[in-house]
């Protein structure tokens, strides 16, 4: 038996879904867009240690650019806290921090998690029939947005759109390339 497996998993695999864009499938799923001034990532994935070094191996499996921007669709702890180790790798390259755009809810929502760290601890762990330590650090957006918010990265457009999906600070995103 594996420690490191958990029947809820997914298949922790990324494919090139079209030119220049990867997506990695496992319980948390992150989308890397290469652009001509590093790459984007659409959500980061997840906070639990091990699942963030899966998605960033895969991720640099793929492609080995600096992380230019994150996209957090929402902030739940399996979509917007999966940043450590492109940050530490930025860091040790001395490469610029990537912008981090979310929606302006998307804060307030990482707040109320500290808050409520001992709780959801608690829930989280039972869910998952596995020890869970719901994270208290958080990489906070650096650009909100409230309804729509258009960027360009190394020539390739995003446009991010507000709507009440799974949370109330979802967006969805828009690459008209």
């Amino acid at each position: 038996s594996n420690p490191d497996f958990h029947p809820f998993s997914r298949l922790r695999i990324l494919e090139e879904l079209a030119p220049n864009v990867a997506f990695y499938k496992a319980f948390v799923n992150v989308t890397a867009v290469k652009t001509d001034d590093g790459l984007v990532l659409v959500d980061t994935g997840s906070f639990h240690p091990i699942a963030h070094k899966q998605s960033f191996d895969a991720v640099r499996g793929w492609n080995q650019s600096r992380v230019n921007t994150a996209v957090y669709t929402h902030g739940h702890v399996d979509h917007a806290y999966g940043l450590p180790p492109f940050l530490e790798e930025a860091k040790a390259r001395g490469w610029a921090r990537p912008k981090i755009v979310g929606h302006v809810n998307v804060l307030p929502r990482m707040k109320r998690y500290v808050e409520t760290a001992g709780y959801n601890t608690i829930i989280n762990t039972r869910q998952f029939g596995a020890d869970t330590k719901w994270p208290t650090q958080y990489e906070a957006p650096t650009e909100t947005f409230e309804n729509r918010h258009a960027f360009e990265v190394g020539g390739t457009r995003l446009e991010l759109h507000h709507a009440k999906g799974e949370t109330d600070d979802h967006a969805w995103v828009w690459m008209p390339k």
